[in-house]
């Protein structure tokens, strides 16, 4: 009896010992996942893993349209909608909370109101939501000069938590850079200083708290002492697990790079484009990074480059004109899913491309509408007709893939390219964003005729 109690003695110790050894072996809190808007996710891929609209024999649910108390009440292409759970949030003028079921509001703050009275307020950026916060980069005009704040707000009230101190904005530069990253409790933001003598110096990656605003850390991507090179506004970011990804202008060239925010130290740094661009994207695929920009060339080009994820050679690349007599929106737009890349050539083609070898699986050219485009010459302002092929968002559910074309949505089979359906809004509208949600489609479109219009959202369910 000695020995088997003996036994059963080391038996319970040998368990606690490995009972302890996995609660205290370096496992990494976890972390609850934040809501992202613009490109779906923290890796950027556009992709939102819902069922989407397949038939097009749907309805309007509701209607919410944006108005809001500024005497020019404005919307931007990345206003995008923000879902958590039940509940729509936007930024414009303030942040406002929309009911998904009924599109009635729940809560609005507009930022005259909760910060200075004095200075002139919009986000042109989507909410980021995370825990019982929402954060979102807020464009902030004390004077002449734009300046970017960091903003926090309680996600059930609309109380403010936290505004950051002043980020400089290149006046030169209107690439947007307000799309910050959460990994951890930490918030990762390309930004620089506001100092007079010298706006842009300490550009980089500034880390903030989640929690207070305070910035624990700056991540530079090149040497030189005022830390000048990098421009803020042409740095995108993205993440995947602990590891923070991005494309960034520096000197003129971009850079694809790569950090270990655990070990705090740069994994690779290397040229991806070695033109300048502005509107630069990166998406994280399974083994791929695809990068994008719109390069600063007369005409106009777009050019894509897919690198291999470990050993970060590049797969392929492809560079498209725009056309003469076409006005497209010198802007960039991929998305990924499983294999596939998603993109809109400059020529007016949307298009889907074997993620790793750059072969195109298929393809669809939307009708070009003319457009009267109001242009100021040495007789004063005359009106130039354009062949007009506009695109404010790609994004991916499960079986659709969403293209906007001006004033009309398109969903398409991703696979086969088979067009599921085409919707137009109005002749004189523009949509801006679009967000799949379960079986349904959040739609953001503006009227030009009368620009700048309230922004209008719909909500488009099954019937």
């Amino acid at each position: 009896m000695g020995k088997i109690a003996f036994s059963n003695t080391k038996r319970k110790l040998l368990l606690s010992f490995i009972l302890l050894v996995v609660l205290f072996s370096g496992c990494q809190k976890a972390y609850p996942a934040p809501i992202y808007g613009a490109f779906g996710n923290e890796r950027r891929t556009s992709y939102v893993d819902v069922a989407g609209l397949t038939e097009g024999d749907f309805q309007v649910a509701w209607k919410y349209e944006m108005v809001d108390s500024a005497e020019d009440p404005i919307t931007k292409v990345y206003n995008s909608p923000v879902v958590d759970g039940r509940v729509m949030y936007l930024g414009g003028q303030g942040v406002y909370a929309v009911s998904l079921d009924t599109g009635q509001e729940i809560w609005r703050k507009e930022f005259n109101s909760i910060l200075d009275p004095n200075a002139k307020y919009l986000s042109v950026y989507p909410p980021l939501v995370y825990r019982d916060s929402i954060f979102i980069v807020v464009s902030y005009y004390p004077d002449k000069w734009e300046r970017e704040r960091l903003v926090s707000l309680d996600k059930r009230t609309g109380d403010i938590l936290w505004q950051s101190d002043e980020l400089g904005k290149d006046p030169n530069r209107v690439s947007p850079f307000g799309f910050p990253i959460i990994i951890g409790d930490r918030i990762y933001l390309p930004a620089n200083n506001t100092v007079e003598t010298d706006p842009f110096h300490e550009s980089g990656i500034w880390v903030f708290d989640t929690g207070t605003g305070k910035v624990l850390d700056k991540i530079f991507l090149e040497s030189h002492p005022y830390h000048y090179a990098l421009r803020a506004n042409d740095t995108m970011l993205a993440a995947e697990g602990t590891t923070l990804y991005g494309i960034a202008d520096i000197l003129g060239k971009s850079y694809l790079f790569s950090y270990d925010t655990m070990e705090k130290q740069l994994k690779f740094n290397q040229l991806a484009f070695d033109f300048s661009g502005s509107w630069n994207r990166i998406a994280i695929g399974k083994d791929s990074i695809a990068v994008c920009l719109a390069k600063d060339s007369t005409p106009p080009a777009f050019s894509i480059k897919v690198f291999d994820k470990s050993t970060l050679r590049v797969l392929w690349e492809k560079e498209s004109s725009q056309p003469e007599g076409i006005g497209i929106p010198v802007m960039s737009y991929i998305a990924l899913h499983q294999d596939r890349l998603y993109t809109v050539l400059f020529e007016g083609r949307f298009v889907c491309f074997d993620l790793r070898t750059g072969k195109e699986l298929w393809s669809y050219s939307p009708p070009f509408k003319e457009v009267k485009v109001p242009m100021e010459g040495a007789e004063g302002i005359k009106e130039k007709t354009y062949k007009w092929f506009g695109v404010d968002d790609i994004l991916i559910a499960k079986d659709v893939v969403y293209f906007n074309g001006r004033d009309t949505v398109y969903a398409f089979h991703p696979e086969t390219g088979q067009l599921l359906w085409q919707k137009d809004i109005s002749q004189d509208a523009r949509v801006r964003n679009i967000m799949p949600v379960e079986k349904g489609l959040i739609v953001h479109y503006t009227y030009d005729k009368n620009f700048p219009s309230p922004p209008v959202f719909e909500l488009w369910r099954e019937k």
